[in-house]
Parts: structure tokens; C-alpha cells; sequence
């Protein structure tokens, strides 16, 4: 849990995720900005570090927030279809 103004939340533990060496892990919310004191400022970075470690992702996104993620997205789907 991770205490952001007097509030906890729970963010996503990459490591976690990593150390159960899953094949493959869903996430929500891949624009989502991690809470500040997080590794990572920005969801799509802990999913870059589990799409290098092979680790396949299936994630969700709203589709208004898709126009900043272009190039993310494009990495990863690049990432996604070299592996297949």
C-alpha cells in the first residue's frame, strides 16, 4: 500500500508480477500515472518491464486516452508480434 496525502492505494507490484514468472498478466488501466513515490511514474512503464522480461500482457485502456500512448503502443504491439 502506498500512502499518497494521507490516503492508501494500491498500486501494481511489478516485481511481484515478475518474481511469480507468469506467462502472462492482465492489467487495467494502461495510461493510468502512478501514485507519486511509485518506481514508475506511468503504468505503461511496469508493463515495458514485464513485456522485456517475456512476460505476456493483456491490459485495458479508455479510448479517449489512446493519442498520448501512440508510440508506447506501437513499441509494444512491434514487441508483441516479434514474439509470436
Amino acid at each position: 500500500m502506498t500512502r499518497y496525502r494521507g490516503k492508501g492505494f494500491e498500486e501494481m507490484d511489478t516485481e511481484a508480477v515478475l518474481q511469480r514468472k507468469a506467462s502472462i498478466a492482465l492489467i487495467d488501466e494502461l495510461a493510468h500515472i502512478n501514485i507519486p513515490g511509485s518506481d514508475r511514474v506511468k503504468r505503461w512503464e511496469d508493463v515495458q518491464i514485464l513485456l522485456d522480461a517475456g512476460i505476456e500482457v493483456w491490459t485495458t485502456m479508455n479510448v479517449t486516452q489512446r493519442s498520448p500512448l501512440k508510440g508506447s503502443l506501437t513499441r509494444a504491439r512491434k514487441a508483441s508480434k516479434d514474439s509470436l
